[in-house]
């Protein structure tokens, strides 16, 4: 019914999502903070409940939930007076409860770079939770050896994806800082064409 996705910045929280939609050919309707939190009292509970009311009215679907927690921060440390957190909070709770309880086939996907900063009670109605860390230099590898393959480079692939991953061990860089990087020297490698003549002379070097 609930899968909770924790991890750093960058790693594919999202893309995991995603691809569980489209590999399930289920409706996927993703929302943010600025999807449920609004200016005043009673309007950020209604938005989270007509969220879900929208999910059910397409269901079977995925319903994600990205930033899980700034859209429900640990009560406990938001404030006694915090009565926008107790509202959005408070109605999620109900939402989720709805979820577990019917048969409404909608399965709630969130996501979180701070697992710790997510409400307790938020948090325990999550049946199943995947931390997805950095990649390894495996993953490094075969993340570098998708993003080079059709490009053209000076170097050969397998060896060049090795070299490259070596050379971020020490970066804690996840799969989008390795595409920023692959970008950037996309770029360079267009400075430099243009610098020797034009588009033919395009190459993207290690």
């Amino acid at each position: 019914r609930s899968l909770l996705l924790a991890g750093p910045s960058g790693v594919g929280k999202t893309q995991v999502a995603r691809t569980l939609a489209n590999e399930s050919g289920l409706t996927f309707l993703a929302a943010t903070t600025a999807d449920v939190k609004a200016n005043y009292l009673g309007q950020s509970g209604n938005r989270v409940k007509l969220l879900f009311e929208r999910a059910r009215s397409s269901a079977p679907a995925i319903l994600f939930l990205d930033e899980l927690d700034v859209i429900a921060p640990d009560r406990a440390t938001a404030g006694r007076n915090d009565q926008l957190t107790d509202e959005i909070v408070g109605q999620l709770l109900q939402e989720m409860d709805g979820i577990n309880v019917r048969e409404s086939h909608v399965f709630l996907v969130a996501a979180t770079n701070r697992l710790e900063r997510i409400d307790a009670a938020v948090r325990s109605r999550f049946q199943e939770k995947l931390v997805i860390p950095l990649p390894d230099r495996n993953a490094r590898i075969r993340l570098l050896t998708n993003m080079l393959t059709g490009k053209k480079i000076g170097f050969p692939l397998k060896d060049g994806a090795v070299l490259l991953a070596d050379q971020t061990k020490d970066r804690a860089w996840s799969g989008r800082d390795l595409e920023g990087w692959v970008q950037a020297a996309e770029q360079k490698a267009l400075l430099r064409a243009l610098q020797d003549g034009g588009p033919e002379n395009f190459e993207i070097r290690s």
